[in-house]
């Protein structure tokens, strides 16, 4: 077998959902869960974490960076995103609720507003501290 790393760069969009659902699937193999794919976007969800006590479950959106969406909202839901090499799992509403309640963003934006979605390319410094407890490397 001949392997030879792949640029995530050079990947489609699809490949790296693909992969970066691989790499988070195998992070959280080393805290005890195991993840199961859905292919379906099941109420939002691109798979579901179960632990191996069998008392947690969670279901989560996988994303390329931070994104908030209003369809989201309500339906227990976590969501994962990669930023180089550390990995980020919160909980949407919890964090929802605490950045509306900054007024820093969304009200008033299009994205927002007239999407019902708002992200962040970047974590911004501001951002950064609310999720810090978050992140998984």
């Amino acid at each position: 077998m001949h392997l030879q790393r792949q640029a995530y760069s050079s990947l489609s969009p699809r490949q790296k959902e693909a992969h970066n659902f691989q790499k988070i699937s195998a992070l959280l193999a080393d805290f005890g869960y195991s993840t199961t794919r859905l292919w379906d976007d099941t109420n939002g969800a691109d798979f579901v974490a179960i632990h191996a006590d069998g008392k947690m479950l969670y279901k989560i959106q996988l994303k390329g960076r931070v994104v908030f969406n209003k369809k989201y909202k309500g339906k227990d839901l976590w969501i994962a995103f990669r930023e180089e090499d550390a990995i980020y799992i919160f909980p949407h509403d919890d964090i929802l609720d605490t950045v509306l309640s900054t007024g820093k963003i969304m009200h008033g934006t299009s994205s927002w507003e007239d999407k019902g979605e708002y992200s962040f390319k970047t974590l911004s410094a501001w951002f950064r501290p609310l999720i810090e407890k978050y992140k998984i490397c």
